[in-house]
């Protein structure tokens, strides 16, 4: 434990820099987990707005408007 005291020092000295890291990595792992809140959305929005299709239906409007709003907030 008398080892571990002896770090004190530094830890007085880059305190603002240690605690900022400490924050840094917590905030991160935040955003790390509303990525699949975001995917979730996406996917939510795609299953309740996807019209029946058969082959050849589509076309690049009826894409655009299914597909917008997920994608924006997986990207965001």
């Amino acid at each position: 434990m008398a080892s571990l005291l002896r770090l004190t020092v530094y830890l007085k000295r880059y305190a603002w820099s240690f605690w900022l890291a400490v924050a840094g990595m917590l905030l991160s792992r935040v955003f790390e987990g509303m990525i699949l809140l975001f995917a979730k959305s996406g996917i939510d929005s795609i299953a309740q707005h996807q019209p029946p299709l058969t082959l050849g239906d589509i076309s690049c409007d009826a894409a655009r408007a299914t597909l917008a709003s997920p994608a924006l907030c997986i990207v965001l």
